[in-house]
């Protein structure tokens, strides 16, 4: 990362962990103006300072509400400011669902995901977090999207994924994307499904699928 992206990422987490939005708002609009990409933004900024803020909580120095407020303040950021970041005047390319697996509570990066491809063009459908089983596949069936993208964190049961991707995977003229710290070396290793490590890597994933790679 870039000299200025580093402090950047140091700024916006004392922003998060004093629980000042405006500061993390200016700091992440800076780094905007000076020429960094929205993915990079998101990659290099925002998701390693809640990382940090979850691992401060897990080892006490954070509380459950500090923890939240972070997430909230980070959500806040993302509308205003990624939304809204070079938009796709029309939603032409594939079309795209996300859905954090069921019991799946951690969703930001997944909602990066879903910002970074509408900008790209994609006709995305953002489910958000913990959707059952039964209502993704009957939304599959429904919304007909040429690729699903599941997430699940950590602190997610496994077999909440293994169960979802087991049944998408019948689906033939469905491609599966799956990422998240959650997922087991079982299915990142899977050739049914494609696996991505972050946000910046599972959009260079969506532009290869687009591409018919």
């Amino acid at each position: 990362m870039r000299r200025q992206g580093v402090a950047a990422a140091d700024a916006f987490r004392d922003a998060l962990i004093a629980g000042h939005q405006v500061v993390a708002e200016d700091v992440a609009r800076e780094a905007l103006d000076g020429g960094m990409a929205l993915a990079d933004l998101y990659v290099d900024v925002m998701f390693p300072a809640l990382i940090e803020v979850g691992e401060r909580w897990a080892s006490g120095d954070l509380t459950v509400a500090e923890e939240h407020l972070a997430t909230s303040i980070v959500e806040s950021v993302m509308a205003r400011l990624g939304r809204t970041a070079d938009r796709a005047p029309t939603r032409h390319r594939e079309r795209v669902l996300m859905a954090g697996v069921e019991l799946e509570g951690h969703v930001v990066g997944l909602r990066m995901l879903a910002d970074l491809a509408e900008v790209a063009g994609f006709d995305v459908r953002y489910l958000g977090a913990s959707v059952p089983l039964d209502a993704l596949l009957d939304l599959v069936s429904r919304l007909r999207p040429d690729i699903a993208c599941l997430s699940v964190s950590i602190a997610t049961p496994t077999m909440s994924l293994v169960e979802a991707v087991e049944a998408l995977v019948r689906r033939p003229d469905l491609r599966l994307l799956i990422g998240g710290s959650g997922v087991p070396s079982t299915l990142r290793e899977d050739p049914r499904v494609l696996y991505a490590p972050d946000v910046r890597e599972a959009l260079e994933v969506l532009e290869r699928l687009s591409a018919g790679a």
